[in-house]
């Protein structure tokens, strides 16, 4: 439980660093509406995680080998929060009894993503600023990923946006000695897993 702070609730912040892998044509806060994704709600969701490491294998997690064309034409971008965020906090284990997420809530297939987004619109509808969550790329439950919600022209009030980096050689060995996922040199037929994310 974290004290001083509504059930379930965690602060992240102020001066908290966050990490989105992105295409290098667009920008790194991006709100998608499209209502597609784990948590997302009609304003639009942005998905960050809370290391590189865990912004990379948002995007790779579901794939066996991946395309060095697929990372090339992508960034890392870190998000500073600078101010303080309510978020609702799913690796708290409170949120057992108030709202019934375990593990298998958090990083479901895509069958269970209904249960998940009325979760999330629950959650920004009592002006909560995003959910975090376990990640579910990640078996052993240590990469813990974010959404941020869109609350309008203030939401990135108390944000700012580094410039975005290439994907560096340590981050694709890190993948590879971690998850044992494989880059390909050349341009190659990728193996989707079962339950992926988010691009």
């Amino acid at each position: 439980m974290s004290y001083g702070l509504p059930p379930g609730c965690s602060n992240l912040g102020p001066e908290v660093r966050l990490y989105r892998m992105h295409l290098a044509t667009h920008g790194a806060v991006h709100f998608c509406p499209k209502m597609d994704h784990r948590f997302d709600t009609p304003s639009g969701a942005c998905y960050v995680s809370e290391s590189e490491l865990g912004a990379f294998m948002e995007v790779v997690g579901r794939m066996k080998t991946v395309s060095e064309d697929l990372i090339s034409e992508r960034r890392i971008s870190v998000v500073d929060i600078h101010c303080g965020l309510i978020v609702t906090d799913l690796t708290l284990r409170d949120n057992l009894g108030l709202y019934g997420c375990t593990l298998e809530f958090q990083g479901g297939p895509e069958s269970s993503y209904p249960s998940t987004r009325a979760i999330a619109q629950q959650m920004h509808g009592l002006g909560r600023a995003g959910i975090r969550y376990y990640a579910r790329h990640d078996p052993a439950a240590e990469s813990v990923s974010v959404a941020l919600f869109n609350a309008g022209d203030k939401t990135t009030d108390g944000w700012s946006v580094r410039d975005p980096e290439i994907i560096s050689e340590s981050l694709k060995k890190m993948a590879l000695d971690e998850f044992l996922i494989a880059i390909s040199p050349s341009v190659s037929v990728i193996n989707p897993l079962p339950f992926g994310d988010h691009p």
